[in-house]
């Protein structure tokens, strides 16, 4: 038996100019079913806990940006991984 010890990812959604991005809807995929969330008014995201020793990927959509994706290994007991958003062409 395997025992991956659990930690959370967060992290902030922010525009170009630093800007937090409140309401964004953030998705964490490797995980099935994906886990959800959104950012709250300081462009806050948490997933409180997650298997250590994987490689996630975060998407984040925002209307008026484009969407981002970043890929996360998630090897330390808590991860932070901020997020920047650019305006839709």
């Amino acid at each position: 038996v395997v025992v991956y010890a659990g930690g959370p990812l967060s992290g902030t959604v922010r525009a170009e100019d630093g800007a937090p991005v409140a309401g964004a809807f953030v998705e964490l995929t490797y995980v099935y079913p994906a886990m959800t969330t959104t950012s709250d008014a300081a462009g806050g995201y948490t997933f409180p806990v997650l298997a250590r020793g994987f490689t996630y990927s975060v998407y984040v959509r925002k209307a008026g940006y484009e969407q981002m994706s970043v890929r996360v290994d998630l090897n330390q007991a808590d991860t932070m991984q901020d997020i920047t958003l650019r305006p839709a062409s």
